[in-house]
């Protein structure tokens, strides 16, 4: 291949069967587990609970009146924790650690398009807006639009700023049931999405690829000096699809993350000899950050929707978790300790590590997921007696 394109089609998980990093021109197969998953009891790209209505139901506990509000926020917290869901003990134990005043927490950080007037030379960058027809073009074009996940997201870990997040601006001024409400009627507890962030901050806290992060955190631009707002590298180059790469991005990557300035003229031995770096730096940022947060999210939930392949891998983080011994009574501490020394070559150890063990920790881990199956059936089967309990009390 020219050594002009960079193919960012690199879906790599970083687990099993991978031999080294990619150089310039690689297609990866999606992972796959020797342990096939025979038991996804709530796959999250399932959910049965339709958009439009989940919303009606939200609207209408929304008029509720502020009395019967304050009575539909207590049961409704009442009856989650009547459940017993694990999931419920597990988020609590992750947030008791969490002193961050949330109110402090930033917004969605800005990392636009790199200067040309930093690493010249190249055209002024004109940015594309977003929602305009051709950013939801280039959106629709670039960028993987696998199903988003069931848990709803209002807190996130940046890998970017190294920092968790706020999501929505308006999050403070939202209704403390309602908030709850959306996240039983998915079947989470709520700040579930919060308690993964933290996680993912402490899978994280080494920083490990803090430059590779930063780097791709930045807004996409295109040959013509096109600028994509929000539209991150990371987002562009994970698709499976070959990219021509500004010069400006290589002078970027190469000063960034390579301490190297890059001639005026950028030649084709030059781009020969960066963008396999670039290819490959991108390959283990990506499994890191994938392994990350699988990690975290099997923690929390039985078969999280998470990307990378991982989900032929649910069964070997549930039953090493077990073995590990990770609980909300335990804390997490384990699997984080496990994540610093294992990196995302995680599964394969704890496949290893569950092999050895055998018959007794698959059935541990078995036991696990299916516990945390279960109670997400029950804070749902909850929610929508408590939204029943508040729509009748308010007919009469």
């Amino acid at each position: 291949m020219h050594p002009a394109k960079l193919l960012s089609g690199l879906i790599g998980s970083g687990l099993l069967g991978w031999t080294g990093p990619p150089l310039v021109h690689v297609s990866l197969a999606a992972f796959t587990s020797p342990i096939e998953v025979t038991h996804a009891p709530l796959d999250e790209a399932e959910d049965p609970f339709e958009v439009e209505s989940f919303k009606k139901q939200l609207h209408k506990i929304e008029r509720l009146g502020k009395a019967n509000e304050v009575v539909f926020w207590d049961d409704l917290h009442a009856s989650l924790a009547a459940t017993g869901a694990p999931q419920i003990a597990l988020v609590e134990s992750v947030l008791a650690d969490f002193t961050t005043d949330r109110a402090q927490l930033s917004l969605v950080p800005n990392f636009p398009s790199h200067d040309p007037q930093l690493y010249p030379p190249g055209p002024k960058r004109r940015n594309v807006r977003e929602g305009t027809g051709t950013w939801k073009r280039v959106a629709k074009e670039l960028i993987d639009n696998s199903p988003p996940r069931a848990l709803p997201i209002y807190y996130r870990y940046d890998f970017g700023a190294g920092e968790i997040i706020v999501l929505d601006k308006d999050l403070k001024k939202e209704k403390r049931g309602l908030l709850a409400l959306e996240f039983a009627l998915r079947g989470f507890p709520i700040d579930q999405d919060l308690a993964e962030a933290i996680l993912l901050s402490r899978l994280d806290e080494k920083r490990s690829f803090e430059k590779e992060a930063n780097f791709f955190a930045h807004d996409y631009a295109d040959l013509n000096a096109k600028a994509y707002d929000g539209i991150s590298l990371y987002k562009v180059w994970s698709h499976q699809i070959p990219l021509d790469v500004p010069n400006v991005d290589l002078r970027a990557y190469a000063k960034l993350i390579g301490q190297t300035d890059l001639p005026v003229k950028i030649s084709e031995k030059v781009k020969g000899a960066w963008y396999p770096r670039m290819s490959s730096s991108l390959y283990d940022y990506r499994s890191h950050r994938h392994a990350a947060l699988a990690a975290a999210a099997h923690f929390l939930q039985s078969a999280p929707a998470v990307p990378g392949g991982w989900a032929s891998s649910a069964n070997v983080m549930h039953a090493y978790y077990a073995l590990l011994g990770v609980g909300a009574d335990q804390g997490s501490g384990a699997m984080i300790a496990a994540f610093h020394d294992r990196g995302a070559g995680i599964a394969t150890a704890a496949l290893d590590d569950v092999k050895a063990i055998g018959d007794n920790a698959w059935n541990a881990g078995n036991a696990r997921r299916d516990e945390l199956a279960a109670g997400r059936l029950k804070i749902r089967a909850a929610a929508i007696a408590a939204m029943e309990r508040a729509l009748a009390s308010k007919g009469n």
